[in-house]
Parts: structure tokens; sequence; C-alpha cells
């Protein structure tokens, strides 16, 4: 009606699965008293040889990024003196999503590569360019922060292929990133599926 305000609302009812699921689990310490960023880091080593790494040295600004990306304002990620004095750091601490999305890429990238390899390994000599191709996809990460890592140190992600899988259709990865002494700061498990496809006939009539 004229000069009355319509109240009219949409209601969607939306049958499908998520492409992506993030589960999180967040651990709380107590207050620090300033203490953690003068004692000596315990480096733990990875039990696995990487397959493939690369190495990345995180500086402030990345973090800064980062942390505008994500709309992560906390502190910690971004003043060096909060870090160190309120939160009893070595300095800003890199972003646990940052270090999962390198973890991604390097999974991803990997994948592609193994699946060239089967191809290769053949005979057809038809190597696939993308995991896409074959209709791999990433369909499970986990993984842990086990220790901080701080801008300006260099960082080492890395991938180790499992050799232990019995089913074809799966691919399982070992997959961690190492802080500047070479000890564990993040690991984690990725495991990619291929779809299996079955043959289907056709019924046709005249």
């Amino acid at each position: 009606m004229q000069g009355e305000a319509a109240d009219e609302r949409a209601v969607a009812v939306v049958r499908a699965r998520p492409d992506v699921e993030e589960v999180r689990r967040l651990v709380f310490l107590r207050e620090s008293d300033g203490a953690l960023a003068d004692r000596p880091r315990k480096v733990v080593r990875s039990p696995f040889k990487a397959d493939s790494s690369f190495t990345i040295t995180p500086d402030a600004r990345l973090l800064f990024h980062f942390s505008a990306l994500t709309f992560n304002a906390h502190a910690i990620h971004i003043d060096p003196l909060y870090a160190r004095e309120q939160e009893g750091h070595a300095g800003i601490l890199v972003h646990g999503p940052l270090t999962l999305s390198l973890m991604l890429a390097l999974v991803r990238s990997r994948l592609g590569e193994v699946v060239a390899e089967a191809e290769a390994e053949d005979g057809t000599g038809a190597a696939a360019a993308t995991a896409a191709d074959q209709g791999w996809h990433l369909l499970n990460l986990d993984y842990r922060n086990v220790a901080p890592l701080y801008a300006g140190e260099a960082m080492k992600v890395c991938l180790k292929l499992s050799a232990n899988e019995s089913d074809a259709s799966k691919k399982k990865w070992h997959v961690w990133v190492e802080g500047p002494e070479g000890g564990l700061a993040v690991k984690g498990t990725a495991i990619a599926m291929r779809p299996i496809y079955r043959k289907t006939t056709r019924k046709s009539w005249a």
C-alpha cells in the first residue's frame, strides 16, 4: 500500500554440503610473566625426511597484510612490544592460519606432480597438467601448532608422501613446518582422494 513500508522476506533452503569445513580447537594458557621470551627453545625434530619443501621468512609487513585479509586485529601479530611484554613472546607471532595456507599450497603443488609422475609410469606418455584433471581433490588436512614462529625468522614448510597407503583412490602426506633451528613448529597430515567412477549402461528403446 502507498505510504506503508512493505515487509518482504525471502527464505531460502539450501540442501548442499559445504566445499570447505573448518574445525578449530583452541588451547588457552595462563598469563605469562614474560619469561617465555628468554627461555631456550626446545627443539623436537620431525621423524620424516621431506620429499618436497620450501623456505620462507615472514616479515612484519606480511603479517600485517595477513591480519588485514583475515580481519584479525590481535596485537600479538602486529605489535612487538605487546607480544613481548604482555604475551611473553620473543617477537610478533606468525598466524596459525598463515602456516596452514602455506602447507595447503605445498600439498596442492605436490599433488599435481604425483599425478603427472603416475601417468608417466603407466607408459601412457600423457602426463596430467594438474591434479584436477584426474579428479583428485584435497579431502582433509589435520594440523597442530606445537611451537611459536616469529616474524624475521626463517621457516621451512615440508611434505612427505606416505608409502603405506593400500587404497589407490587416496594419498596421504605428512606435512610440517620447521622453525629456524629445525625443530617442529607445526605438524599435520593431509589426505587427497580421487573419485571412483563406475561404468553404467544405458538402455535405449526404438
